[in-house]
């Protein structure tokens, strides 16, 4: 595994956040509400690829905040750090991590990324999924706290 970033956000209290590309409209705000209180506790780091709409929605909410974010890349390691994250990434609060060569993301290297957030993480926060979603047997193999919002 390479990271690039700050190691001590693996140290924290890590929730594991994924959300595929369908997910029911009512787990929407409870999800934003989530990301709205988890982003000001210093004490924890969120972790996931940061890829599905609304994985990308509650990473804009902890951006403004103030908690860990470790973000599991299904590609190779940024050579330059994305805008977004620059500010965030400066002040410590970021940490990419990768088990990737590849410059560009495949199915199965998403598949994998969502495999390695899991395995990072301490407990699982998760929008309510269809048992046809390629996460359910991800998340279906984890054996600590999952949270389904």
């Amino acid at each position: 595994m390479e990271t690039l970033g700050n190691v001590i956000l693996l140290d924290r209290h890590r929730f594991g956040f994924l959300a595929g590309s369908k997910i029911a409209a009512l787990s929407v705000l409870p999800t934003l509400d989530w990301a709205s209180e988890v982003s000001v506790r210093k004490d924890v780091s969120v972790v996931s690829g940061f890829h599905s709409q609304l994985e990308r929605q509650v990473l804009d909410l902890l951006l403004k905040g103030k908690c860990g974010i470790i973000c599991v890349l299904a590609r190779s390691l940024y050579a330059k750090i994305p805008l977004e994250f620059q500010s965030a990434f400066t002040g410590g609060r970021v940490i990419f991590v990768s088990e990737e060569r590849q410059v560009r993301p495949t199915k199965n290297s998403a598949y994998r990324r969502n495999q390695l957030v899991v395995s990072l993480s301490d407990e699982l926060v998760i929008p309510q999924i269809s048992s046809e979603s390629s996460l359910h047997p991800i998340i279906t193999s984890f054996t600590k706290t999952i949270s389904i919002l």
